[in-house]
């Protein structure tokens, strides 16, 4: 009869991607009934041994219930020998020689290339790849034109031609006449009104818009006295 191979699970700080590390302590804490300070141990990176000598199936089972906090858990079997396991340094190498995939070599024909000197007085942010070339300065031949004295005429100066405007049948109006006709003239309808009843007080009489004041409440003390 073969004995059932035992296991153990093992923990090295590992948590599942998503998760928090700060909540999975407190749910780990929580899980195993441990203070903070022994939870800190569990996740120094170091493997620890959760758990050993169990089946196969007790370990899968403490090894859900940690998937459930958010913890990653290994199962390894306890005849085989326990790897040692470490935290690798920043920026280490993790492959080993023979595991590190081949890179073939390529071969760049560079030798028609060349580096051109950075102009310290270029504003432009990317300089141009080729070569500045040598842009010739444009002529211009001024020999038609001459230069005028300060102050001469550049130009004939033209009079604006005369307009004929017939104005025989306008007249100007003395001062003061009424320049509307009878029938432009709007009516003015004549109001009257009816002030028998209205008339106009003396000056400095109050015509009731001063508010008197409202004399104080004066108190019945009659049936109070004063005990010795």
């Amino acid at each position: 009869m073969t004995e059932n191979p035992q296991h153990a699970v093992v923990f090295c700080g590992a948590i599942t991607q998503g998760q928090q590390i700060t909540q999975v302590k407190i749910r780990f804490g929580q899980l195993f009934k441990l203070n903070a300070e022994t939870v800190d141990i569990y996740f120094s990176g170091q493997p620890v041994t959760l758990k050993k000598n169990c089946d196969k199936a007790t370990a899968e089972k403490l090894q859900a219930a940690l998937a459930q906090i958010g913890a990653v858990a290994d199962i390894l079997n306890s005849s085989s020998p326990t790897p040692s396991l470490s935290l690798a340094a920043h920026g280490s190498d993790l492959l080993r020689a023979n595991e590190r995939p081949a890179v073939d070599s390529v071969h760049v024909d560079t030798s028609h290339l060349k580096t051109l000197p950075r102009n310290p007085f270029s504003r432009d942010l990317e300089e141009p790849l080729e070569p500045t070339r040598d842009i010739p300065a444009p002529t211009f031949n001024l020999s038609a034109y001459q230069l005028a004295q300060p102050g001469a005429n550049l130009g004939e100066r033209r009079s604006p031609a005369p307009r004929d405007v017939d104005v025989s049948a306008l007249s100007i109006a003395a001062v003061g006449v009424d320049l509307l006709r009878e029938d432009d003239k709007l009516p003015i309808m004549e109001l009257e009104f009816d002030l028998s009843d209205i008339s106009l007080a003396e000056p400095g009489q109050d015509l009731g818009q001063i508010q008197q004041p409202t004399p104080p409440a004066q108190p019945e003390t009659s049936h109070i006295s004063l005990q010795q």
